[in-house]
């Protein structure tokens, strides 16, 4: 989970473990981008509205990485564009609150297309 919003964190914490999920947290993109040089995780849940670097700054890293992780995006604005978070090389996105079943059938289906 990349989110820089502990409350929301906490929520997704809450959800994927009564998924059976193991997390990893990071409190911003930066964070989150230094843990992947030491753990490969098998899907990333990324706020989209983060400040430095922003959610869409994340994917274009991990686009330049040539990452091969799954991204789903997080975020509470509707206004956000799928198709420009798609283009990023995000897999989906969950809308803020979070709704357990709709963010762990997600995950399911992220992680089912990769195998994972």
């Amino acid at each position: 989970i990349i989110e820089d919003s502990a409350f929301q964190r906490k929520n997704l914490v809450n959800i994927l473990t009564k998924g059976g999920y193991e997390i990893k947290e990071a409190n911003n993109g930066r964070e989150g981008l230094a843990m992947l040089t030491s753990y490969t995780p098998d899907c990333i849940l990324l706020d989209l509205l983060m400040p430095e670097p922003t959610g869409q700054e994340v994917l274009k890293e991990l686009q330049d990485r040539g990452s091969t992780i799954p991204v789903i995006v997080a975020t509470a604005d509707i206004q956000d564009s799928k198709e420009e978070c798609l283009s990023l090389g995000a897999r989906d996105i969950i809308y803020k609150p979070f709704k357990e079943e709709i963010t762990l059938k997600t995950i399911k289906k992220i992680l089912a297309e990769y195998g994972r």
